[in-house]
């Protein structure tokens, strides 16, 4: 995120150029983190609330707490 400015060329007026194998390692990075969140993400399971029917009936009878 800190380095999108200074590779669009927003720092070349104050002397700071993005090194183009900076720029490598930065892409090559956020394909690994990308990759490995996809698959962090996909060994999560749903989430299922359970309900039983007693506990909808009971829950709109009782009065609500503030």
């Amino acid at each position: 995120i800190l380095l999108i400015p200074v590779a669009a060329g927003v720092a070349v007026p104050i002397g700071i150029h993005l090194n183009p194998m900076v720029a490598g390692v930065a892409m090559g990075l956020s394909s690994v983190f990308v990759l490995s969140n996809s698959l962090r993400l996909k060994r999560l399971k749903a989430y299922v609330p359970t309900v039983t029917p007693g506990a909808v009936q009971n829950a709109a009878l009782e009065p609500a707490h503030s």
